[in-house]
């Protein structure tokens, strides 16, 4: 869809923008549903930006066999899962899904500076996320080794780094100091859901707290706060 924008002033925080009416009574009738496993996953951060912009949606939480019917379906993109599904159509890729959710419900930056500093967290958490995944399914006999070698010795130098852009540009409450938003929502699924999931919280949230400690705080802030009710 095409959405007409009225640009109504400037501000030193970029462009403020208004919606036409038309398009504000579109979106509160337009459909959604969300196309996942009954698992966390890639698909958490679209729950959490449906929830955090207020929307409503249909979880479709899925069987391996409900599965294989949408996909023989031939609707899915890339036949693959998470898809979003807007009044019968289906959009494919779990980040651009969390971004366009964003950017049409108000929290997702218009400033060029901005898109900037909320899209280095998506890149970070990509970095990180690639070296997680490669030592957590690593073969069974070099498993132990490679958790280890994660925890010592490539992790902690992304966290410091990370610290030390977090300390410069972020706010305690927010990733973009001006409002909760796209990069908050990543920020929260996945350190949530790897570093500080009750199970692993002891040796992957040390790590965390040991190399990173503002953002630590941050995460902290984000978690008993804004998303408390969600997580």
């Amino acid at each position: 869809d095409v959405y007409k924008r009225q640009v109504s002033t400037q501000s030193t925080w970029g462009i403020i923008i208004k919606l036409d009416k038309d398009i504000i009574n579109k979106m509160a009738t337009d459909k959604y549903t969300v196309h996942y496993f009954d698992i966390y996953g890639r698909a958490e951060a679209i729950r959490i930006a449906f929830w955090l912009a207020k929307v409503e949606f249909n979880d479709n939480r899925m069987t391996r066999e409900q599965f294989a019917e949408l996909k023989a379906s031939g609707k899915l993109p890339f036949g693959q899962i998470p898809v979003l599904e807007k009044n019968g159509k289906f959009y494919a890729q779990s980040t651009p899904i969390v971004r366009w959710v964003c950017q049409t419900h108000n929290l997702y930056p218009t400033d060029p500076e901005h898109v900037y500093h909320v899209e280095v967290a998506t890149e970070v958490i990509n970095d990180i996320r690639q070296k997680v995944m490669k030592a957590w399914f690593s073969p069974p006999e070099q498993k132990e080794e490679a958790m280890k070698k994660l925890l010592t010795e490539e992790v902690p130098p992304q966290l410091k780094a990370l610290e030390n852009y977090f300390t410069q540009y972020c706010g305690e409450n927010a990733w973009d100091k001006n409002s909760i938003g796209f990069a908050d929502i990543q920020m929260v699924d996945f350190f949530s859901s790897i570093f500080l999931h009750p199970d692993r919280v002891a040796t992957f949230g040390a790590v965390v707290e040991a190399n990173a400690p503002n953002f630590k705080k941050y995460l902290d802030n984000l978690v008993n706060g804004p998303f408390k009710d969600y997580l």
